[in-house]
């Protein structure tokens, strides 16, 4: 059975020239959820874009969405939606089955 495995990444938005931001993880399939935390009133988009299912979710800070993936790369997204004017400090947590590498 594949490890679940978590990862963080921290950054900034900064409007208008930084309003959102991509990253990717590799999964064996399964469930791959996503977490973000930031402070402030400003509204955030999250999404999850796996092979086999995209999910996304808009609103205040502590929003959770997940997808459930077959084996590949799946997208995290996070970002001000339009119109959207904010200076943000976030916090981005994804949980996912990782894919093992083949040891010959």
């Amino acid at each position: 059975m594949p490890a679940v495995v978590s990862i963080r990444w921290p950054g900034n938005f900064d409007y208008p020239d930084d309003v959102t931001a991509t990253y990717t993880v590799r999964t064996s399939g399964g469930v791959v959820a996503a977490t973000a935390a930031w402070s402030g009133t400003p509204v955030l988009t999250i999404g999850v874009a796996c092979p086999g299912s995209t999910r996304t979710a808009s609103g205040d800070s502590g929003l959770y969405v997940a997808a459930v993936a077959t084996p590949g790369t799946c997208a995290i997204t996070i970002g001000e939606p339009p119109g959207a004017e904010a200076v943000v400090s976030y916090s981005l947590v994804a949980h996912y089955p990782r894919l093992e590498r083949q040891e010959s």
